[in-house]
């Protein structure tokens, strides 16, 4: 199987700092929502690099899902799990 978005720096990043950049930038994209499209839309893409990434591996190393978790202030958070 090809990789998704081929040379891009991801690849290289462990799947812990690939969820940290998905929350930390779905955080950034809400708040830039309604004052820098811009912003939020770079943020967003970010999401969706580091996303693109870890369903790839999850396809090709078959050994991990990827969950959402619903904080109580509402939040979601994505965690790495290996169903162990």
């Amino acid at each position: 199987m090809r990789k998704p978005i081929p040379n891009h720096p991801y690849h290289a990043k462990e799947t812990a700092s690939l969820l940290y950049i998905i929350n930390d930038a779905s955080a950034a994209a809400i708040a830039m929502r309604g004052v820098d499209v811009k912003a939020e839309c770079k943020y967003l893409d970010q999401v969706n690099d580091a996303a693109t990434i870890l369903a790839y591996r999850r396809r090709v190393e078959n050994g991990g899902v990827i969950r959402e978790v619903k904080q109580a202030d509402g939040v979601s958070r994505f965690i790495f799990s290996t169903g162990e």
